[in-house]
């Protein structure tokens, strides 16, 4: 995702069927990603961000997530449904690289040398007991 490009970009995580109750898009917002919520048609079934859906005061409209954001899962969802609860892994700089150790799955992710921010999404789906990640690499602009 080029630092200048414009619009939200869906990622592919949402398109994972029975994971997701709202597709995501993500966009750049000067150097940090944004993440939020396509609008859903049926207003019942709004889905929306929280900081954890059992407080309905820690909804938000989106989040923001960059280099030196504090490590915390976020959930989207409708709040008295259907819930998921992402874990967002902000890339730490070793050397010229920026790096995510991640622990289940058990992998690294390296980002290319250009890059400005690498942020990967994890979401476990139990019924599956599987794990979906989107890796987000931002590219620096044109210098």
């Amino acid at each position: 995702m080029p630092i200048t490009g414009r619009g939200p970009r869906r990622l592919a995580l949402s398109t994972i069927e029975g994971l997701l109750p709202a597709p995501l898009l993500a966009t750049c917002a000067g150097g940090a990603l944004c993440i939020h919520c396509e609008g859903a048609v049926d207003p019942s079934t709004r889905a929306s961000l929280y900081g954890d859906a059992r407080q309905p005061s820690s909804r938000r409209e989106r989040l923001l997530i960059g280099d030196g954001s504090v490590p915390h899962a976020f959930d989207v969802g409708h709040r008295r449904h259907q819930v998921q609860r992402i874990e967002p892994l902000v890339g730490l700089r070793q050397d010229d690289r920026w790096v995510v150790r991640i622990a289940h799955p058990a992998l690294t992710v390296i980002a290319p040398r250009d890059a400005h921010l690498l942020v990967v999404l994890v979401a476990h789906h139990e019924l599956t007991r599987s794990y979906h990640l989107e890796c987000i690499c931002i590219e620096r602009g044109p210098r």
